[in-house]
């Protein structure tokens, strides 16, 4: 089934798994912003939800109230798969850049995640 999550973030899929969807996303960051337009993304929640990382350098990315972390290879990708069981905004920030990895918070997240009741 297909259907729109995002302004500005490629939907590599959406399909019927165990009567959830499934939504892998591609994020990009490079000179340490996300590029995209909106800096929402919209889920429902019982999704079974990939963020598929990449940046132009170091990253330590953490998704608050999942409490899921993940460090980004600067030129690699990186998974950050789950299924979004709770409802709400939820910031992603950032936790250093390069040197600074695992130091450093971001003041201002560098998006948003936000699970809407099903």
């Amino acid at each position: 089934m297909w259907r729109s999550l995002v302004f500005g973030v490629w939907l590599l899929s959406s399909v019927a798994a165990y009567g959830q969807d499934a939504a892998v996303l591609e994020i990009e960051i490079a000179d340490r912003k996300v590029l995209l337009t909106e800096k929402t993304l919209r889920v429902t929640e019982g999704d079974s939800v990939e963020l598929r990382w990449s940046s132009d350098e170091d990253v330590e990315l953490h998704l608050h109230g999942y409490e899921i972390a993940v460090q980004v290879p600067g030129g690699g990708t990186v998974s950050m798969a789950f299924d979004a069981d709770a409802t709400g905004r939820f910031p992603i920030s950032h936790h250093g850049f390069g040197a600074e990895m695992g130091q450093a918070h971001g003041h201002t997240p560098l998006l948003y995640l936000e699970v809407h009741p099903r």
